[in-house]
């Protein structure tokens, strides 16, 4: 999957680079949940709820469906562990800063010449990001609040639909799957056995120039 998303987003911007250069730039933002999956610290296993994921992008649409931006963004998930073997719980959270480069291909869907006033969209991006765990209140790896950071590489794949409204704002709806390497992160001098992956569900706007 992770080698299909870079397969992907390379030909996406090879496709973009050899169409005509006019077109329009454009600024986007979007917000939506996040999940994540459960991971393990030592005996404790940490389940994780809803978050939020907050994305804003600068990028350039072409006369040709495609379009290529730099994003943004930001996604946090609280969650809650508990020790069986010792009875003791802990709340904290993950959260990741991501810098990322998205292509994406606007699918054209056309009833006999005329376009339909829905349209879906594909993308894929990479890029890098900062992953940050910090626990507070009772702390099974020591009892007293802890967080660490990494720097690790992204990668990231989209699927959505968008509507304009008129030539200069369009309205979006997208789900996408975020992976972020396994980060390097510990917790009360205990390694965190965790893989950074999650599904979001964002909807937004984009304004043209």
């Amino acid at each position: 999957m992770k080698r299909f998303a870079v397969w992907m987003a390379g030909w996406i911007l090879v496709l973009g680079a050899t169409t005509a250069w006019a077109g329009s730039p454009y600024v986007s933002g979007k917000v939506g949940g996040t999940g994540k999956f459960d991971n393990t610290l030592g005996a404790a296993t940490l389940e994780f709820n809803t978050g939020i994921s907050f994305l804003g992008a600068a990028g350039y649409e072409f006369d040709r469906p495609y379009r290529v931006e730099l994003e943004l963004g930001y996604n946090r998930n609280s969650f809650e562990g508990l020790n069986p073997q010792t009875s003791v719980s802990s709340a904290g959270s993950f959260s990741a800063f991501t810098t990322m480069v998205n292509a994406y291909f606007d699918v054209p869907l056309k009833i006999r010449e005329h376009k339909l006033p829905v349209e879906p969209y594909i993308g894929a991006g990479i890029g890098l990001a900062v992953v940050r765990v910090q626990t507070k209140s009772a702390n099974f790896v020591g009892n007293v609040p802890d967080s660490n950071t990494d720097v690790v590489g992204a990668w990231q794949a989209m699927v959505g639909f968008q509507t304009d409204l008129n030539p200069d704002w369009t309205l979006t709806g997208e789900f996408r799957l975020q992976y972020l390497q396994d980060p390097n992160l510990t917790l009360g001098g205990l390694n965190l056995d965790t893989s950074y992956e999650t599904q979001q569900v964002l909807f937004g706007v984009r304004y043209r120039f």
